[in-house]
């Protein structure tokens, strides 16, 4: 019998997902004005209480009740709790990106402290102006070329000293991607593959020749819940 207790208390419990989606009150009776993984959580522990109330009172005063469907609570109650658990895994990685810039480039060399913000896929961007985009076949073309180094320093000490170029950059409509994410950009291992959310790093560049006039450095990254 206390197994199938069990079984009820976690159908009304993950049954509790569902419930922001169904009416504006049932959301602000649970502390959440929209539909967020906070929100989520917040509904899910109430609900988790609900469920154990509700499951100990049926199951004392109606064990009939449980005893006739306990073949369906269990055949519901599975499937719920894997449905559930997908929900809350996968919106736990679900991404938004994010940008912020870091200087202004117009010399041939550049040093930038950077606290690295939470999250993953970091990449660095030199953007330039003077960009071509021709919407026809998605490519971008750029006057600008050069070559240098991106070295990473950590409390003083380097650690990698990456050759970057704009034949090994991925241009895009903004700029040149100077480091590689996943498939995007081979030629430059990815940033993510030396810094890490939260440490503090310093970064030097050196291009030759300097590059344009409001020419700037931008780091782009993807945030997750997961990754907070």
């Amino acid at each position: 019998m206390a197994s199938i207790y069990c079984v009820t208390i976690l159908l009304v419990s993950y049954g509790g997902y569902l419930l922001p989606a169904f009416n504006s009150s049932i959301q602000n009776f649970f502390f959440t004005s929209k539909w967020t993984l906070n929100g989520l959580k917040n509904c899910f522990i109430l609900v988790v209480f609900t469920g154990l109330i509700a499951g100990i009172i049926i199951g004392l005063l109606k064990p009939q009740i449980i005893n006739k469907y306990a073949t369906l609570i269990i055949f519901f109650a599975l499937p719920t709790l894997i449905v559930a658990w997908f929900i809350y895994e996968t919106g736990i990685r679900v991404s938004t990106p994010h940008s912020i810039k870091l200087a202004d480039y117009t010399s041939n060399a550049i040093s930038i402290h950077l606290q690295v913000p939470k999250g993953h896929a970091y990449q660095l961007e030199l953007q330039v102006p003077g960009i071509q985009f021709s919407p026809s076949n998605g490519k971008s073309v750029s006057s600008y070329k050069f070559s240098g180094h991106l070295r990473i320093l950590t409390a003083g000490a380097q650690f990698a000293d990456l050759s970057i170029g704009s034949d090994k950059a991925w241009l895009i409509w903004s700029g040149y991607v100077l480091t590689g994410v996943g498939l995007q950009n081979t030629n430059v291992l990815p940033l993510s593959d030396f810094i890490q959310s939260d440490k503090s790093y310093d970064f030097e560049i050196s291009l030759d020749p300097a590059p344009p006039p409001s020419s700037s450095i931008w780091l782009y990254w993807r945030e997750a819940k997961i990754d907070k």
